[in-house]
């Protein structure tokens, strides 16, 4: 037995053990920020952006200027464009984003007026221009193009207002509004308020 060549593969052996200690512990350590990063990180959702809202991002219970403008011109666009044939699609889609805080007068609401519109045969688009988000509402202009059995269009400028609430990822509107005309925003309200003094 060479007792040399042992104590040399023992070297080697001693030194190829510390080398692995050494990986080994610089991976535990990253291991260990890895799962601490990601543990204390609020993960932020990126969307795709439409064309009249910028970047919009969320987290799990919060979310950007451009996740609002694209909330609101969703929700706007599928209620601005009923027809008979889609009465169902618009409701289902409107109520799920419905917040259990206001979801059974928005569904008792928007019941009766799809129900109308199906009944008339009437065919309602919309075509959103503008976008506004102010103070936590979102107004969404644009012309509405209103279409009965005779054949006649009615085009008006129509607005729809939304306040969304974010939570646990889930989005949904708490408020919802519609009416003819310009959005109410401040400014309009300051000035109609200042012509009715």
């Amino acid at each position: 037995m060479n007792i040399n060549m042992f104590n040399f593969d023992l070297k080697k052996l001693r030194l190829t053990t510390i080398i692995q200690l050494s990986i080994i512990s610089v991976l535990c350590i990253s291991n260990i920020m890895l799962v601490s990063s990601v543990v204390s990180k609020r993960e932020t959702i990126l969307q795709s952006p439409l064309s009249l809202c910028k970047g919009a991002k969320f987290t799990d219970f919060s979310m950007d200027e451009g996740s609002h403008k694209l909330f609101g011109y969703t929700l706007a666009t599928v209620l601005g464009n009923v027809n008979p044939s889609n009465v169902d699609y618009v409701r289902n889609s409107i109520l799920s984003y419905a917040n259990s805080s206001v979801y059974n007068k928005v569904n008792e609401i928007i019941s009766l007026q799809l129900d109308k519109i199906k009944t008339d045969e009437v065919v309602m688009t919309y075509h959103p221009d503008n976008i506004i988000f102010e103070d936590g509402k979102v107004f969404i202009t644009g012309l509405q193009t209103i279409e009965g059995l005779t054949g006649k269009k009615r085009r008006e400028l129509r607005t729809y207002e939304f306040i969304f609430k974010v939570n646990n990822y889930q989005t949904s509107f708490v408020y919802i509004n519609t009416y003819q005309g310009k959005a109410h925003t401040i400014k309009w309200n300051e000035a109609y308020e200042q012509k009715n003094k």
